[in-house]
């Protein structure tokens, strides 16, 4: 009976032990989180929109805090640079359509230190950035209906195919295709060379 009372007595003092060290793991993970979400926040989505009233075109990011997801930032500037939404890469790097003031369209890198570096892709115009898995795909509508397809590998080579179809939506940036759905049918295209 002692022996019985002794183990039940060392179960409940090493499970004890267990709650306490995993509420000092939960703690400490989750005042990680809050101090990177109050010092760089993560972004969950951006876009480039026309506001209403406006003629401008105004980029609109939102950052969320992990830890509550009602817990958000939304912060809208006119600056003209962005001219996609962010694709969120490794080690916290961040890619982005840029143009500068010749309107050139670059496909630009930052990494987590704010180091900077730009790919020249060709004119701007009305583009969306994809992340492929070997690379960014930034496809580009034309005025004539005509898209153009930007394939930048990770060796920052760039690939440029046109299609004469107007791309309603995205479905899908693969290793060496874009799959798309158009006013009639989902198409698909295949790059010159495979090298994404």
């Amino acid at each position: 009976m002692r022996l019985l009372t002794r183990s039940v007595i060392k179960r409940i003092c090493l499970g004890l032990i267990v709650i306490l060290m995993g509420l000092g793991v939960w703690k400490c993970v989750h005042m990680y989180h809050v101090k990177q979400y109050k010092y760089s926040g993560t972004i969950i989505s951006a876009n480039s929109t026309i506001e209403e009233g406006e003629d401008e075109d105004c980029s609109t990011f939102t950052f969320m805090n992990p830890n509550d997801f009602r817990d958000y930032v939304r912060i809208t500037t006119n600056d003209k640079t962005f001219v996609s939404a962010p694709s969120l890469g490794k080690n916290g790097t961040l890619f982005i359509a840029t143009k500068d003031s010749d309107n050139n369209l670059y496909l630009t890198k930052y990494d987590a230190d704010s180091k900077k570096d730009s790919i020249k892709i060709g004119k701007a115009g009305r583009v969306g950035l994809y992340k492929a898995e070997r690379g960014h795909l930034v496809w580009q509508k034309l005025e004539d209906k005509t898209t153009l397809l930007h394939w930048i590998d990770e060796k920052k080579q760039v690939q440029t195919s046109s299609v004469k179809d107007e791309i309603s939506k995205r479905l899908f940036a693969g290793d060496h295709f874009i799959g798309w759905v158009n006013k009639k049918m989902m198409c698909s295209t295949l790059p010159e060379k495979k090298s994404i």
